[in-house]
């Protein structure tokens, strides 16, 4: 019932989990408010509790005068975590009840995590560690949204020792490996050494003592590879060895056990002279140290550690009931029974104090509890009407969101209708265009083709031309042959027949028919006579000429007769020219100059 009202509580200051007040903001400069907030400051630092109580007694009554809401919740989280730190949870929890629920919008992150912690702890105290796992696990969930690490080390890793409290175990190792996994991350020594110590504590609850000594001698190991003042490492470090003596004297291995706690009280002992006082440590290990020298009979040893114990346990009830239960056995070894007696008697005294102040408190507890739980429910009504009011807002939204997407949806569609239609356009545009350029290329193509024909023809002119020069030439020459017979036969005067024969020679040199044919060469050629020109500039007129008549495919004979030379000299020039192109016999010379066309 008690927890099912606090989770009302929780449920009913929900807001305070999700403000989002900036905390870096500066409080107001006015000179009220910052002697309030110098008070809550000198509380928070102060060790003296009964002056650290009336600084923030102080500051909640300015506060008060002053009617900042701010300010007096600040004045009462300082004084639910000064209750807290007094073992008072009783308390503690009260001045956390007290706050009143429709102040929650003052409420920043660290205000919350503040107030889950102070529940947390002060629910621990009292034994009821499924309500303190509760409000840890809030705090771990509030703490993720920082981005200090090192806070959530540490809340995940209270949480797992609060699973181990209540005796969950597989909880509490899910949360020991995923603090364990924030230390290795943050890669700070001291930390993967507290790790190591607490997640082997759990495991030493569990009477898994080898797994518990591995982490306990891992932490041991980290310790050795750092720097060694006297400081929380080191007190750490005594912690570390009292667990090992704790686990070693358990299993019956007393030796060890006294090797190891005396190390561990040891350095509390010189922490203390150096003014790191831990008292409660120092008192758990004394005794501990005495139940293995009692193991061994080392009974006047045992007496001196537990007088030494007492001193330093006044503020643990729990450990001084041990510490008589320690004594009666230590007595008893030495045969003196009525101190035994006495010993026993005062533990069994202290036992009752104890469940008669637990009572007390758990009745307290639910008186506070009940009072809440009135609370709660005069503000369910409002709680409903803000629900329900949001619930019409988150529709409004929902309508509105709606709204704009559809709109935007329309838009979206409009644009690519439109694009597309442009896209169309172009593709359209561009097919035309191609078509006209296709058009062009074949208008072209049809040219060159027709350009090509008439070339042809014209040098088939001019072979039919050069074949017409040579058959005239043949004729010209079959006709002084028989002019010479007739010239030895004697039928004419021979000097007839020599003038006769000087005319004809006279018009073969100067045949006005072999000039047009050359020069219709050149100029039907001339595309072909620029590149050779170009590709061998050395080459003479009368040899560009002949590589123009070995194009045509003329015969040496042909080619002798066109030039007015001998067939002999054609073949010299053949040769010269291969030799200018740098051609080797294999290359047919007319097929060669065909390509250059």
């Amino acid at each position: 019932m008690i927890r099912l009202c606090f989770t009302m509580l929780l449920l009913n200051l929900g807001p305070l989990l999700w403000a989002q007040k900036n905390i870096d903001a500066e409080p107001n400069t006015e000179p009220d408010l910052k002697r309030i907030y110098d008070l809550f400051e000198l509380g928070d630092n102060c060790n003296d509790s009964s002056q650290a109580s009336h600084y923030f007694h102080e500051g909640l009554d300015l506060a008060r005068k002053l009617g900042d809401e701010s300010a007096m919740i600040q004045a009462k989280l300082g004084m639910a975590h000064l209750y807290s730190r007094l073992n008072s949870p009783h308390l503690a929890i009260e001045t956390i009840l007290d706050l009143d629920p429709q102040s929650s919008q003052l409420f920043d992150l660290a205000d919350s995590l503040k107030m889950m912690d102070i529940l947390s702890s002060s629910f621990s105290q009292l034994g009821a560690y499924e309500m303190a796992v509760d409000y840890k696990k809030i705090h771990c969930a509030l703490i993720s949204r920082t981005d200090n690490q090192k806070d959530c080390y540490y809340s995940n890793e209270n949480l797992a020792f609060l699973y181990g409290q209540s005796q969950q175990f597989d909880s509490a190792t899910f949360y020991y490996k995923k603090a364990n996994q924030i230390a290795e991350d943050l890669g700070d020594a001291s930390i993967r050494m507290h790790c190591n110590n607490n997640i082997g504590y759990n495991y030493q609850q569990r009477a898994l003592f080898a797994d518990a000594l591995e982490h306990y001698n891992r932490a041991i190991e980290i310790f050795k590879s750092m720097p060694k003042p006297l400081g929380p490492d080191s007190l750490l470090f005594a912690v570390v060895k009292g667990n090992i003596g704790h686990c070693y004297l358990i299993q019956g291995h007393f030796q060890s056990a006294v090797q190891e706690l005396e190390a561990s009280t040891h350095t509390l002992r010189i922490l203390n002279d150096h003014g790191n006082t831990d008292s409660l440590h120092y008192g758990f290990y004394l005794i501990q140290l005495a139940k293995a020298e009692i193991a061994l009979n080392q009974n006047q040893s045992a007496l001196e550690h537990l007088a030494l114990a007492q001193r330093n346990l006044k503020q643990s009830p729990i450990s001084l009931i041990e510490y008589y239960g320690t004594l009666s056995k230590a007595y008893e070894k030495l045969g003196r029974s009525e101190q035994a007696i006495e010993s026993l008697w005062q533990q069994q005294l202290l036992n009752q104090q104890i469940s008669a102040g637990k009572s007390r408190v758990n009745s307290h507890v639910h008186d506070l509890v009940n009072l809440q739980q009135k609370r709660i429910e005069r503000e369910r009504n409002l709680l409903a009407l803000l629900i329900e009011s949001e619930r019409e807002v988150n529709s409004l939204k929902v309508i509105l969101i709606s709204s704009t997407a559809i709109l935007l949806l329309i838009a979206i569609i409009i644009a690519f209708y439109g694009y597309r239609r442009q896209q169309t356009k172009k593709r359209q545009l561009l097919e035309v265009e191609g078509n006209l350029t296709k058009l062009k290329l074949e208008n072209k193509s049809l040219e060159s083709r027709q350009l090509k024909e008439v070339l042809n023809h014209k040098n088939q002119d001019l072979v039919d031309f050069a074949i017409a020069i040579t058959r005239k030439q043949e004729f010209t020459n079959e006709l002084l042959d028989k002019l010479d017979l007739i010239s030895q036969a004697g039928e004419s005067s021979p000097q007839d027949i020599k003038d006769l024969k000087n005319y004809i020679k006279f018009q073969l040199q100067v045949d006005s028919n072999l000039k047009v044919f050359q020069e219709n060469i050149a100029k039907i050629n001339h595309e072909f006579m620029a590149k050779l020109k170009e590709r061998y500039p050395d080459l003479s007129p009368s040899e560009q000429q002949m590589c123009a008549l070995l194009r045509l495919k003329l015969s040496s004979k042909e080619i002798a007769t066109v030039k007015n030379i001998s067939p002999a000299s054609v073949k010299v020039m053949r040769h010269r020219l291969r030799k200018k192109m740098d051609l080797n016999s294999e290359i047919n010379l007319s097929e060669f100059l065909d390509t250059l066309a």
